[in-house]
């Protein structure tokens, strides 16, 4: 199977923790397929680049000195929704060609909205992906959030501070780990070209 797999500039996972691992010095890896995923039991990756551009984030957070890798997964594989999986053997086959894409806020307020479209429609998300995109920035930008929480019966409060914290691709995953398309909705997020700001508040 083929998947993706992200690492720090020198090739290291969990580097300086337990079970730290060089993907260039030993491109394979198998483990035992047991337990939940983030254990031991479980090698981390992605079914898509870009979902992995977008979740390095919240996942393992390797900052713009990353790089991305394709391999094959082999044996046990254990899904979280299209967030994330694991497999239980992988193989690095070698680095993605394309350069890394610097994921700006805009990528992942871009994404975050996307998502929330595909789950809950365009009634309330589209309509503020398309403002947003034309250079506009709502003043009730917190007014989808607060529509996912209730929606989704997550707490309202953690998923508006995981916005305020800058976390949109935190708060997607609280709210929709299973229900959107979020290949489709990663690729769109890390294209679009923005208008530039030109008007601080706009009521929709």
């Amino acid at each position: 199977m083929e998947v993706y797999k992200l690492t720090d500039l020198g090739g290291w996972t969990r580097r300086w923790r337990t079970n730290e691992h060089n993907w260039i010095e030993q491109p394979l890896l198998e483990t035992s397929g047991e337990g939940e995923l983030c254990t031991s039991g479980w090698v981390h990756a992605y079914i898509d680049p870009h979902v992995a551009v977008l979740h390095n984030l919240i996942h393992s957070y390797f900052g713009d000195g990353m790089r991305l890798w394709h391999c094959n997964a082999f044996g046990a594989i254990k899904y979280d929704g299209q967030t994330k999986l694991g497999t239980s053997k992988l193989l690095v086959m070698g680095e993605m060609p394309l350069p890394m894409p610097k994921v700006t806020m805009d990528h992942r307020i871009a994404y975050a909205l996307l998502v929330g479209a595909q789950v809950w429609g365009h009634r309330i998300f589209g309509r503020f992906y398309s403002a947003w995109l034309n250079g506009y920035e709502p003043h009730n930008i917190f007014l989808p959030v607060n529509f996912m929480a209730e929606d989704a019966g997550f707490y309202r409060s953690d998923l508006l501070m995981a916005v305020k914290e800058c976390h949109p691709v935190k708060m997607t995953c609280l709210a929709t780990s299973c229900k959107a398309d979020l290949i489709s909705a990663a690729k769109e997020a890390l294209t679009i070209q923005r208008l530039p700001v030109h008007q601080k508040h706009t009521r929709l």
